[in-house]
């Protein structure tokens, strides 16, 4: 049984809500942008080894990676992305994964995780080089990117270590 109160207060509540309801404006969704680049390499720091054999086919380890990155897509452009980073590898080949974080060049950030795999290429002079492919997956940010979310693939062929990648992507934000 409803008090005289609330039987006064409950069509205009229902008014409200459907007035509000009605001239409430739906957030439209964000366009999704197609992008491409290239990863350059700046530093690694804090590398810590599990298990390291003189042949870099055989390793496992973390790192901190650090990277610049060149873009079609001026809010991609100029990014530095820091990459604390896992590899394993073994006779069947190596796997790399890990967090990342874009410093965008307005300040704000947005992050996600990458994962991949790759492969060393030793040469007879001891030196190597890594063809590797994987994704970033980004999934928030901070302010202009706060609602980020989209896939960038990367690859490189033959590439002395640390070098450079390439990269598309797919993003909305």
């Amino acid at each position: 049984m409803q008090s005289r109160r609330a039987k006064f207060y409950t069509p205009y509540v229902v008014l409200a809500a459907l007035f509000f309801g009605a001239v409430s404006v739906p957030c439209a969704s964000a366009a999704e942008k197609k992008m491409t680049g290239t990863g350059i390499f700046i530093s690694m720091a804090g590398k810590q080894v599990g298990h390291e054999a003189a042949d870099p086919r055989e390793e496992m380890s973390q790192w901190t990676a650090t990277w610049t990155f060149t873009s079609s897509d001026p809010d991609f452009d100029g990014i530095i992305e820091t990459a604390p980073t896992q590899i394993i590898c073994g006779p069947g080949g190596c796997r790399h994964q890990g967090l990342l974080k874009f410093r965008h060049r307005n300040g704000d950030l947005s992050w996600g995780y990458f994962q991949g795999t790759h492969s060393v290429n030793v040469k007879a002079d001891g030196s190597f080089t890594m063809s590797t492919d994987g994704v970033k997956v980004l999934v928030g940010g901070t302010g202009k990117f706060a609602n980020i979310k989209g896939e960038l693939k990367y690859a490189a062929k033959d590439s002395p270590f640390g070098a450079t990648f390439n990269w598309t992507g797919q993003v909305s934000y």
